[in-house]
Parts: C-alpha cells; sequence; structure tokens
C-alpha cells in the first residue's frame, strides 16, 4: 500500500481558448508516466458533449480519460469532478463526481457555480493521497474580467489549493506578446503572482525570431518562459478536441479528405456522416479517421449526402431537434435512396433512435414535451426518460461474431415492436469493470440497417476491419490494417518525446514541488 501523503502539483491555463492546453497536459502526462513518475490529470471544471465513462460508472470529459491514458491510468471520477455538458434549448446538464445532479441555464449557472468549488478541492485534495505529481488543466482563460467571480475553473482554483500555474499562449494565430501581457494585466496582483512564467505553444518557424519578445515580456510581467513547443502535428492522430464545434469540425473535413484523396484506392471504403446541429461523441469516429481502409466524410448543412458505402447517424444530444434537422436539410430522402440501392446504414445512440418510428419525450427531457416520427427503417420506438445509462459494457457483433467493448451513455429506452434480430449479443467476462450491454440494439429484417447504444465500436480492431469487409462484400484486402490502440499508444510516446524536446520536465517538476502546503 502507497504511503498517505500530498503530491506536488502544477496547474496549467491558457491566455485564451484553444491554447493547446489539453494537448500539452497530454503530452505532460505521458512524458513523466515515461520517467516512472506516479502522475495523474484533473481538471476542476470542463465543459464538453463527448464524455468517458469512469470505471465507477461515472462520466468525465473525454479530454481527461485520454490524459488517464496518457498516465497509463484508467479513467476516474476524481481526475474531472464537474462536467458541464451542453444541451439543447441553451440548457446544460452539471455532472459532479460523475453523476447528473441538475440541469441549469447561463445565467443561473453563473450564480451556482461558487458553491461546487468545496466538491471540486474535496475531489482534488483525494487525488493528491495517491499520486506524487497532479497535473492540473484550467478552462478558457483567467483573465474574463467581465465575468463575475469566482472563476472556479482557473484562479480561484489555484489560490485554494495554492498551486504554482503556467500559462500556455498560442502563437498561431498571432498576438501572443499581447495575450500574454495582457492576461497578465487583467489579473489581480495576487492571481498575477501566482503565475510563474508561460510556454508559448503551436510554434512554426526559426525559434531565433522570438528572441526579441522575451525581454518585452519579461518587463511588462516579470515571467520567465519556460519552453517554446513547435507545432505538433502528431496530434491529428489522437481523438478530436472535447467540445469540437461543426465549424472545427468541417475543417478537419477538408484537411483528411484532401489526405484521402492522396491515398485512395479502389479498395476504400466511403463513410458519410451527416453534421447534425446537436452532435454528441464526436471521437466514435477516430478510428475510422485513421484508417487507411476508410474515406470518411462529414456532410455538412445544405449538402446532400454523396454517394458512399454506408451511411452513419451520430450520437445526439437533442434527438428530437436533430431529426427535424435532417428532414429540413433532404437527408431523410438520401437515407431512403441509399438503402433502396442496398446500401448500409448504421445508427449509434442518437443516431439509433431516429433510425426507428417514434421518439417520445413526454418529460420534456430535452426541453419540450413532445413526439416525432423517426426515420422507420428500424421496428424500434425510444421514450427519453430522466434515468441515464453509464456503463462500460462488451458484446458480440451478431453478424460478423467480433467481440466489442465500448460505453453507454444515454437516457432513452429504445424498445423493439417484434423480435427482430438483436445488433449485439451478451459477451461473458470476469472483468470487473465490463458488464453486459444494457440494450441489444436492432438488426432490419433485410440486413442493411443496424443501430445499438454502444459507443467506441470501431476502435475495436477485430470488429472494425470484419464490419467493413461485410459491408464492402470482402472487396478489401488491405495488408495496411490500423492497430488503432496500438497506433494511440504510439502517438503519445512521439507526442510526449516531442514535449521533451521543448520543455525542460526538470524545471516544471522542481515548479510543481513549490506547491504551498495546504
Amino acid at each position: 500500500m502507497r504511503k498517505k501523503h500530498h503530491a506536488n502539483a502544477l496547474m496549467l491555463q491558457g491566455t485564451h481558448s484553444n491554447a493547446g492546453k489539453s494537448l500539452i497536459v497530454t503530452a505532460l502526462c505521458r512524458a513523466y508516466a515515461r520517467r516512472g513518475i506516479h502522475v495523474a490529470p484533473f481538471k476542476p471544471q470542463n465543459m464538453s458533449t463527448n464524455a468517458a465513462i469512469t470505471r465507477e460508472g461515472g462520466e468525465i470529459s473525454r479530454a481527461q480519460a485520454l490524459q488517464a491514458r496518457a498516465c497509463r491510468l484508467e479513467p476516474r471520477n476524481v481526475m474531472n469532478p464537474l462536467l458541464l455538458k451542453p444541451q439543447s434549448g441553451h440548457t446544460t446538464h452539471i455532472i459532479l463526481n460523475g453523476a447528473h445532479i441538475d440541469t441549469t441555464n447561463a445565467s443561473t449557472w453563473m450564480k451556482r457555480r461558487a458553491d461546487f468549488l468545496p466538491a471540486i478541492l474535496d475531489a482534488y485534495q483525494r487525488l493528491c493521497k495517491e499520486y506524487d505529481l497532479i497535473l492540473v488543466e484550467g478552462a478558457g482563460s483567467p483573465a474574463e474580467a467581465n465575468l463575475p467571480p469566482p472563476d472556479i475553473a482557473n484562479m480561484a482554483f489555484a489560490e485554494a489549493s495554492r498551486i504554482p500555474v503556467l500559462l500556455i499562449a498560442s502563437i498561431d494565430r498571432g498576438g501572443v506578446l499581447a495575450s500574454i501581457t495582457g492576461t497578465h494585466l487583467l489579473l489581480s496582483p495576487q492571481e498575477q503572482r501566482r503565475v510563474k512564467g508561460y510556454i508559448i505553444n503551436q510554434f512554426r518557424g526559426q525559434r531565433h525570431l522570438l528572441d526579441p519578445a522575451f525581454p518585452i515580456i519579461k518587463r511588462h510581467t516579470s515571467w520567465p518562459c519556460y519552453g517554446i513547443v513547435p507545432f505538433m502535428d502528431e496530434a491529428q492522430h489522437l481523438p478530436l478536441e472535447d467540445s469540437l464545434s461543426l465549424k472545427e469540425l468541417l475543417a478537419h473535413k477538408e484537411q483528411t479528405e484532401r489526405q484521402q484523396r492522396q491515398h485512395r484506392t479502389k479498395e476504400t471504403i466511403h463513410i458519410a456522416v451527416p453534421l447534425i446541429p446537436h452532435l454528441a461523441n464526436s471521437d466514435d469516429f477516430d478510428p475510422l479517421r485513421s484508417d487507411p481502409q476508410c474515406q470518411l466524410s462529414f456532410v455538412p448543412p445544405q449538402h446532400n449526402i454523396p454517394p458512399c458505402d454506408i451511411i452513419i447517424l451520430p450520437g445526439s444530444k437533442s434527438v428530437i431537434r436533430d431529426m427535424q434537422f435532417i428532414r429540413q436539410q433532404g437527408w431523410d430522402i438520401d437515407i431512403y435512396a441509399h438503402v433502396r440501392q442496398k446500401k448500409h446504414v448504421l445508427g449509434l445512440c442518437g443516431g439509433y433512435q431516429m433510425l426507428g418510428h417514434t421518439i417520445e419525450d413526454p418529460q420534456g427531457i430535452e426541453g419540450i414535451k413532445g413526439q416525432i416520427k423517426g426515420l422507420g427503417l428500424l421496428d424500434v420506438t425510444t421514450r427519453l426518460m430522466e434515468r441515464k445509462i453509464l456503463a462500460q459494457s462488451n458484446a458480440i457483433h451478431v453478424k460478423t461474431q467480433q467481440y466489442v467493448h465500448g460505453y453507454e451513455i444515454h437516457m432513452g429506452i429504445t424498445k423493439q415492436r417484434q423480435q427482430y434480430q438483436t445488433m449485439l449479443a451478451p459477451c461473458h467476462t470476469e472483468h470487473k469493470n465490463k458488464k453486459h450491454i444494457d440494450d441489444h440494439g436492432t438488426t432490419s429484417p433485410c440486413g442493411l440497417v443496424e443501430g445499438c447504444y454502444l459507443h467506441a465500436l470501431f476502435a475495436n480492431d477485430g470488429f472494425r476491419n470484419a464490419y467493413i469487409q461485410h459491408i464492402t462484400h470482402h472487396r478489401l484486402h488491405s495488408n495496411n490494417r490500423l492497430q488503432y490502440q496500438k497506433a494511440l499508444e504510439d502517438s503519445l510516446d512521439r507526442l510526449a518525446h516531442h514535449i521533451e524536446q521543448a520543455i525542460d520536465l526538470d524545471a516544471l517538476q522542481k515548479l510543481a514541488s513549490t506547491q504551498e502546503p495546504p
């Protein structure tokens, strides 16, 4: 048993959103883990539509789950004690210590957020008793002076826990000097002293061109620079950002399609994913965008779904509104035509619900009580309920007889109207963190349409390859098949190597040791 103690800690905050905090913390987590240091991630508050299921069966942000993996740990509730999950109708689910406790709006949240600081600090203290080093990630920027205090995601937490802070500023979009010095200007004198220095991220070009900037920043802030991190191309092989917007996803679409065109062959499977407004769990598609056998296309609004081998309907945080959106875009017509051509459709979670006859929301879970007709391609109906299903699950995919492990996270109950073939079958396991699936999914009588609640299906290499072979009638014979889990581990190791070349890890560890005692 480990001796009880209090860990060293360092908090990394950004001068603005998208400064690269998550990526740098992930890289540092793996770098310190490779040194044999017992390190863990922590984020006081996150806002994300992408959640991971912890070993306790709770929800945390997928960004912190990836950081836990970088530390070679299982994700735990205490690593992200407060998660805000935006819903439709300008409401947000509050997830505290892995459990949904309330639904709120922005103005009410601003009045209530101070109430959650004790619970956040308690989770942090519990984590500190088990690990040697805690890498804490802030959220957004600590210099939002227009917002009422306390900023529990940044400086309020840092002050309460007495953690040293480093700022991360991205140079990619310009204005990095103003970003750092402006942040200093907007912090209180006490907060300015809490910050011990900064890191410049996403640098391209020749490093000596930055030399004149350091004395300017030093003169205005007294802060030293702890590293210049070059742009990390390796990041494209990691799961997409936790709060990915449609605009960013479309930018990703253009980038990946350019790359795929360079390697496209007649053996490529074409996959289309309609970009619904409330898309959730976009990480379901990370293995497909990484697989050289696949050409993955995200279909933006006002575009027809192109000819393809399979259409995948993704998860949704507002399934009724997104079903309406599908009809407004005419995508329902495209999907029906696709099936008439004997092509395949797969629905994941919310997408599974949309494939049924009806979706009912009698309690107004998504904001407004009501009911909507689905696509009617599966003989099922769904009723949205207050109880949320959260579980890591395992099953056997019936058609391919491949084992799959993933996670369920949904608030709907879907029932078959007749006893049609299920998509998934129970799989017996003695693993303490895995359970049988809550819903077995459904396959249409023609076998072309399938749907289930299990996320992360395509992260299972055996299933993904067998499924692709089934869809394409065995036309693919690629010798360059992706081993997704190994590729992810290799990417984390390369990311760690990248950060080791840019930042003095010993200096950061020494800085973390200056944390004041609780």
